[in-house]
């Protein structure tokens, strides 16, 4: 499974919220959305052989074109996904920043957190 299938599964959302996992941002975001970037792998060097670090920034965008508006709805759920994702032992929350989608339509947050995964085991 790819880390950004397993992210989507195991991080839980508000309902109603949209989740892209690809790098793909949408010309109209019409819910709160959640895109994937999976941006770097390298190799675990405090861990064990085969474990691996995988940098990954989750855009949460809001479909809200003012500023404060925006802000107002995502302060809390992104609280609370921050919450949720620092308790997870496989996933390393490092910051969130303020952004502008690409298309500087919406308002959101870059959510950056490191993923740790194991090698899969063998088949017999």
């Amino acid at each position: 499974m790819s880390v950004r299938s397993w992210l989507k599964e195991t991080l839980t959302v508000p309902a109603g919220w949209e989740w892209i996992s690809e790098q793909r941002v949408p010309d109209v975001i019409g819910k709160i959305t959640v895109i994937t970037k999976h941006s770097r792998i390298e190799p675990l060097e405090e861990g064990s052989v085969g474990q691996l670090r995988h940098t990954v920034v989750l855009s949460v965008f809001s479909p809200l074109q003012t500023i404060a508006t925006a802000e107002d709805s995502l302060d809390d759920s992104v609280t609370v996904l921050l919450t949720e994702i620092d308790a997870h032992d496989q996933i390393r929350f490092e910051s969130a920043e303020k952004v502008i989608s690409p298309n500087q339509n919406y308002f959101g947050w870059d959510i950056s957190l490191s993923v740790i995964t194991n090698p899969e085991p063998e088949e017999a």
